[in-house]
């Protein structure tokens, strides 16, 4: 059995998160690396603890806190490269539909950053025939005013 919270504790030791929020949509995940803050739910599944792990990528690495235009794929591919990696040093497999559910997490800011900018061959390799699945979700958010 996986021991959420002391991973949690290690993710963030490891991260520098000095404060997590914990909120109830994993869609609604983001951080404030400037803060050392993320908001992100309470880890209970391989999903929500490679989200929580993503999230503190994010703060570890010194991310802008707001999408920088054209960057925005870059950044969201070192911060889950850096959760795979974390995860992986912690003792937590990094199954294949977590690299799957990060793939179309990431391919959405892809598309996205492609419209105005450069992005690297490596992420764009990463993401290949993958359907952006976060891009329709914020679509549908915006499409009911949120």
């Amino acid at each position: 059995m996986i021991d959420y919270h002391r991973l949690v504790i290690l993710l963030r030791t490891r991260a520098s998160v000095r404060t997590w929020q914990k909120i109830d949509d994993a869609d609604r995940s983001e951080a404030w690396p400037s803060r050392r803050m993320i908001y992100a739910v309470e880890p209970t599944d391989e999903t929500t603890l490679f989200v929580f792990a993503h999230e503190c990528g994010h703060v570890a690495l010194n991310h802008p806190d707001l999408s920088v235009q054209g960057k925005a794929a870059r950044h969201e591919y070192d911060a889950t490269q850096w959760a795979f990696s974390a995860l992986r040093r912690l003792g937590v497999r990094v199954s294949p539909d977590i690299v799957r559910f990060a793939k179309e997490c990431l391919a959405g800011y892809v598309e996205t950053d492609l419209e105005c900018g450069h992005v690297p061959l490596r992420i764009r390799f990463f993401v290949r025939g993958v359907k952006p699945a976060y891009a329709e979700r914020h679509e549908n958010r915006k499409d009911a005013g949120e």
